[in-house]
């Protein structure tokens, strides 16, 4: 991601939605990609941190297993109107 779009954003009081969106857009390394996600703001606000040189990201293998699933309505309703997929739900 190109972050001088990102630390302009955050060095402002506040912003638009507009705002964000063409920050988000113009932090793009890949210009015939999509927008990147609101978390990009996050991961270039951790980047602005003294030390912090790089942002690992990840996501647990089986969440994702389970909302990324072309089946995943089906599973989160099975056997019951509302089924409870984590613990604390």
């Amino acid at each position: 991601m190109r972050v001088a779009p990102l630390f302009e954003l955050l060095a402002r009081r506040s912003a638009t939605d507009e705002q964000i969106s063409a920050a988000l857009y113009e932090s793009r390394v890949d210009t015939s990609g999509k927008t990147p996600s609101v978390e990009t703001l996050f991961h270039a606000y951790l980047l602005s941190l003294p030390g912090v040189e790089f942002v690992g990201h990840t996501h647990a293998t089986a969440v994702n297993t389970i909302l990324c699933s072309s089946r995943q309505n089906s599973l989160r309703h099975a056997g019951s109107s509302r089924m409870r997929l984590f613990v604390a739900e």
